[in-house]
């Protein structure tokens, strides 16, 4: 679960420029976080 860890946001977030990151993250939790 290192993409729901703090420096597992950042990394995504650098290998995917962010929307990459926006679209991963509500597909692994579909939950209050994942519809920000």
């Amino acid at each position: 679960f290192r993409s729901l860890t703090s420096s597992g946001k950042k990394v995504r977030g650098l290998q995917h420029k962010g929307r990459g990151a926006e679209k991963v993250r509500p597909s692994k939790q579909k939950g209050p976080k994942g519809a920000h």
